[in-house]
This record gives C-alpha cells, sequence and structure tokens, in this order.
C-alpha cells in the first residue's frame, strides 16, 4: 500500500483490528516517490511492527482455541464430528457470519453427505522478488545485453505483476465455474475458492483447470521455482475448518494436495500434465492396492513389483510413474482416481 499520510492508514487499520480482534504484522517505510523499491524492507529505515487488538492482561483460561488471545466463552460443536472446540465471542460471531457465504451455508445444513474441494493459492512475495530477478538476468544475458553490477526489481515490475495476479485469480475462479458449476462453485477470497464434489477423481479436473489457468498467465515460472503454489484439501463440508486451514497451509511444493485418510500429493506446476496423464491399470487393482496399503504400505508397494504376478506388465506404466513422482504420489493419486 502507497499513501502520503501513513499515521492516519495506521489508525484505521488498528481500528479494525481492535473491532474485529484480528491481528497483523506490517513494515512501514517512507520516502520519496522517485525512490520506491519493490518491497518496502528494502527502503532504508523501515520499521517492522506487529499490531494487536487491546489484550486483558492476563489472559484467564480456558483461552480460545482460534486466535488465542482472548478468553473462550463460547463451546463451538462440529455436528458430524461430535469435536468442541472453546472459542471467544469475536470468533463465533466470525463463525456465525456464514450467510455471507451463501452455498457454504447451504452445503452444511444439507441432510445429504457434502464433500468439498478447499482451494487456496499461496503468493511467497520475497520468492518472486528473487525469480523476477532471476529471469531478468536471463533476458539480459539471452540478449547479450551487460549485466548491470546491481539489479533492483522497481515497484512498477511489481505492481504490473500485482495486476497480472489479480486477473489470474479472477479468471482462475471463472474457469472453475465453468468446468464444475456456479451451483457447486463458492468464492470465499479472491484467493480462496471452495467447490462442491461428488467424487474425489473431480480433483483432477480442478488440477488441470489450476495448470491451464496458471501457464496462460505466468509461462516463464516454469523456468525457476515457482512463487505461487496451491493447496487443495478434500473433506466432508463438516470436518472442522481449523484442521483444515492447517493442512492449506502445509506448503511442501508448487501444487499440495490433501486427501483425508488417503494421503498428500506434492508435485511442481510442470509436472502436473505429466502427472495426470499416468497410465493407471484397471478401478479393481486400484481399488486393491488401495486395500492392501491401509494394511500394510510396504506389502502395497511389493505387489506393485511382484514379477511373478501373472498381471505384472499391466503395472509398468504406473512403476515408471513411481520412479519419477515417488510412491506416495503415485499411490494417492490412485486412490483419488479410484474413488
Amino acid at each position: 500500500m502507497i499513501t502520503p499520510d501513513c499515521d492516519k492508514i495506521l489508525q484505521k487499520i488498528k481500528e479494525k483490528i481492535s473491532e474485529h480482534g484480528f491481528w497483523s504484522h506490517i513494515t512501514v517505510a517512507e520516502t520519496q516517490v522517485t525512490s520506491l523499491k519493490s518491497s518496502p524492507e528494502k527502503i532504508r529505515g523501515n520499521k517492522s511492527r506487529a499490531i494487536y487488538p487491546q489484550l486483558t492482561n492476563p489472559i484467564e483460561p480456558p483461552i480460545c482455541e482460534l486466535c488465542q488471545v482472548r478468553k473462550a466463552e463460547k463451546v463451538w460443536v462440529d455436528e458430524e464430528s461430535g469435536i468442541k472446540e472453546d472459542i471467544c465471542e469475536k470468533c463465533w460471531n466470525i463463525r456465525k457470519m456464514g450467510g455471507l457465504l451463501p452455498r457454504l451455508v447451504e452445503w452444511e445444513n444439507s441432510e445429504q453427505k457434502i464433500n468439498v474441494c478447499w482451494i487456496k493459492i499461496w503468493l511467497d512475495y520475497e520468492k518472486l522478488l528473487f525469480n523476477l530477478e532471476k529471469l531478468y538476468k536471463g533476458y539480459l544475458e539471452n540478449s547479450g545485453l551487460k549485466l548491470p553490477k546491481e539489479i533492483d526489481i522497481r515497484f512498477t515490475t511489481v505492481s504490473e505483476f500485482q495486476w497480472d495476479y489479480n486477473e489470474f485469480l479472477s479468471d482462475l475462479r471463472n474457469e472453475f465455474i465453468t468446468t464444475l458449476g456456479n451451483e457447486n462453485t463458492q468464492e470465499i477470497l479472491s484467493d480462496f475458492v471452495a467447490i462442491r464434489i461428488t467424487s474425489l477423481n473431480q480433483i483432477k479436473p480442478i488440477l488441470f483447470t489450476y495448470n491451464n489457468t496458471f501457464n496462460k498467465y505466468f509461462p516463464k515460472f516454469g523456468e525457476v521455482t515457482s512463487p505461487l503454489q496451491v493447496a487443495i484439501v478434500a473433506s466432508s463440508i463438516k470436518f472442522p475448518f481449523s484442521e483444515i486451514w492447517r493442512l492449506l497451509q502445509d506448503i511442501n511444493n508448487e501444487v499440495n494436495v490433501h486427501l483425508l485418510n488417503k494421503g498428500a500429493i506434492y508435485l511442481k506446476v510442470q509436472d502436473i500434465s505429466d502427472f495426470l496423464g499416468i497410465s493407471l491399470p484397471p478401478r479393481t487393482f486400484l481399488h486393491k492396492i488401495g486395500g492392501i496399503d491401509e494394511i500394510s504400505p510396504k506389502l502395497s508397494k511389493i505387489a506393485l513389483y511382484d514379477r511373478m504376478d501373472r498381471d505384472s506388465w499391466r503395472y509398468k506404466g504406473i512403476r515408471e510413474a513411481i520412479d519419477r513422482y515417488g510412491y506416495q504420489n503415485v499411490l494417492t493419486y490412485t486412490k483419488m482416481m479410484s474413488d
């Protein structure tokens, strides 16, 4: 954010934080417009601070399990699991604001078993700046131009990326609606979407959609470690959101898919297309391997590589995929596609 009146904006932020009970970490730097940098941390004299709502001293137990800065005064009970959470008044009110997300409310109140794919896009800003510099160096070298001693990614470059990023998020949401239906899509934030699914194998078109949209806007990120990461969690709509959010933050690669009680998939964006094209054996075999894995992961791996099995030739494609992407990734994918 750029503003000529920093104190006024900070005061408004503090008021909002106090009103809603949030906290924030900010970095403030003052400089001339001509000296703007891509990040406030790069401006000399910058100051970082954490802004908290006014806290009681001391905070008497029980402490809110969500914000952990106020006393828990209410008990939230998950209807499906029966799990109870001690939460404060402000977090309770936020939970009750479901009216702003009508489809989520509809799915939560449904008597049918509703499964949801939670999709969160993360942007690593430091990695973005590093890779923009790396790509710019590559451009200069390929053009035969002299490399400067220092490459400074200007604020205007980051601003242009932000415009593309916002357009990417909007386009991605629209593509999800086109692919899976408006009635099955709920936008929570511009970078956070929930999609109702009837089968785990619907995650495949979700990944295809993400891959195609990503490559449309950021094809050069395939040459570096992408500063964008997508996290996908498939769960029942009744599953505690605090656990879903924890999994959405479990980032191990550029693409992160969590299937509750079935495993996880971690990939680079450039591998999505080939990974989703893995030649899978018949569905009955997928069920068989999935069942064996629930009893013994080691035994399921032995079954895949058993040369004495008369159907061993059928597993060639999946064995090659394991060598390239890893056993756990491929096994989770077979469970996903056999659902």
